[in-house]
């Protein structure tokens, strides 16, 4: 086995650790979430760990013997957001405890990108690298659909002041 595979598996193997952790924080979130549209949100990408999962290590263990590089299907979309007011407002009154999940999350979503656009960027196969791009660019995605759940209920600390009891912003006072 070459160095070069060496290094792809390492990082094929820390991918998967951080898709199980991930899909561990997901199910936890999702079993605490009081509203509904964030526990859909927290299960969907505990079941996008879980493909994760199972089509890096698919890959890892063709690699590991000799196979070369497999392609395997993604998983399917999902929309999260209400589009009824009142549905809205229901769900702003309960974002509490989803605001600090959906942070961590954006973290968690961030590192696996850098996972696998790092081991894209290490493989010389043109489908390895497709592959690797594929994954980075569905984790890339997720930190997308977790931002605008922040944005979308106005929970982004990177944004002006926040009021995370109300789930919305607020304007300080002089």
């Amino acid at each position: 086995m070459t160095t070069g595979t060496e290094q792809v598996l390492a990082l094929l193997q820390a991918a998967m650790q951080n898709e199980l952790e991930g899909e561990a924080f997901y199910r936890q979130a999702a079993a605490e979430g009081r509203q509904a549209q964030a526990r859909s949100l927290f299960e969907w990408l505990a079941e996008q760990e879980v493909d994760h999962y199972r089509r890096v290590k698919l890959e890892h263990d063709a690699l590991a013997t000799g196979k070369g590089w497999q392609e395997v299907s993604p998983a399917e979309g999902l929309t999260i957001f209400p589009t009824d007011a009142r549905e809205i407002k229901e769900e702003l009154a309960d974002v509490t405890g989803e605001a600090q999940a959906s942070i961590m999350a954006r973290q968690f979503e961030e590192k696996s990108y850098d996972i696998y656009q790092q081991a894209a960027e290490a493989v010389e196969d043109e489908t390895g690298q497709a592959i690797l791009q594929q994954l980075a660019d569905e984790e890339r995605r997720h930190l997308e659909l977790v931002s605008e759940w922040l944005t979308f209920y106005h929970l982004d600390p990177h944004t002006p002041a926040h009021d995370y009891r109300r789930g919305q912003t607020y304007l300080e006072k002089p």
